[in-house]
């Protein structure tokens, strides 16, 4: 009996120190786990303050970048305009470019009447197919082609009747005077596949020496099939560029001070 007293206690024990064992294991895996978060925690916090004073520093950097940018665009807008004082108004140029897209209007040398066009072609591209543009030309094929080597042809020859027949037939809208005597040509490209029509038009002017400067408001990509012999401007509405077309619309552009 006794040693049947001593094999319960012994039993009792040993599931009394695997309890023990479990609960102090798991007491012990817990702490291990909670300082592993707490310290992994503490680190992201950390991460996040520096990364908020790096914001900050990179706020107050931008907000003197803005303030330089800023004094540079006034500084450079004063310059402009004392270059610009020191040409004379050039108003001998007819533009040509496509209705849906002109925006040179608003180009700081026009605004300011620095360059006044003369003639302004607007054409239509969505007339291009018509019947009525066929029935003018002849032909059913290579529209394009033929009607911007006519036109071409048309503006080098003077001939205002044919230009007021595209006007009727609404391929082109007019603003001018009719008059293309010792014309500049400023042809505004526009990036898209109707710009081919336009390159045709200014290479052939081109080839009946007259004065043809290519621009656009993009970068120079535009241009990448135009006869590199013509003048070409890109991204024409930075004020640099602006000068360098007055500079090229007249080879030897008249200061006002004669110098």
């Amino acid at each position: 009996m006794a040693n049947f007293k001593f094999h319960v206690v012994t039993v009792v024990g040993i599931f009394v120190a695997l309890a023990l064992g479990i609960v102090i294991g798991t007491s012990l895996s817990d702490n291990i786990i909670i300082e592993s978060q707490m310290s992994t925690i503490e680190l992201m916090q950390n991460k996040i303050n520096t990364l908020e004073e790096e914001k900050a520093a990179l706020i107050v950097e931008v907000g003197d970048l803005k303030g330089n940018i800023k004094d540079l665009k006034e500084s450079e807008e004063k310059l402009f305009s004392l270059l610009l004082k020191d040409y004379e108004d050039i108003d001998n140029v007819t533009l040509i470019t496509f209705s849906k897209d002109n925006p040179i209007s608003e180009l700081p040398i026009i605004k300011r009447g620095k360059i006044s066009f003369q003639n302004i072609i607007l054409i239509d591209e969505e007339r291009l197919e018509s019947e009525d543009l066929q029935t003018f030309l002849g032909i059913t094929q290579n529209i394009n082609k033929v009607f911007s080597e006519k036109m071409a042809n048309f503006l080098h020859n003077g001939d205002d009747l044919s230009i007021k027949y595209l006007e009727e037939i609404d391929l082109v809208t007019f603003y001018g005077d009719y008059d293309f005597t010792n014309q500049q040509y400023i042809f505004y490209f526009t990036g898209d596949g109707e710009d081919e029509l336009l390159k045709i038009m200014a290479e052939r002017l081109y080839g009946l020496n007259n004065k043809v400067v290519a621009i656009t408001s993009l970068d120079s990509k535009s241009f990448l099939k135009l006869n590199k012999n013509i003048v070409q401007i890109s991204k024409v509405f930075r004020l640099d560029a602006q000068i360098d077309l007055i500079n090229n619309l007249i080879e030897d552009a008249i200061k006002v001070s004669g110098n």
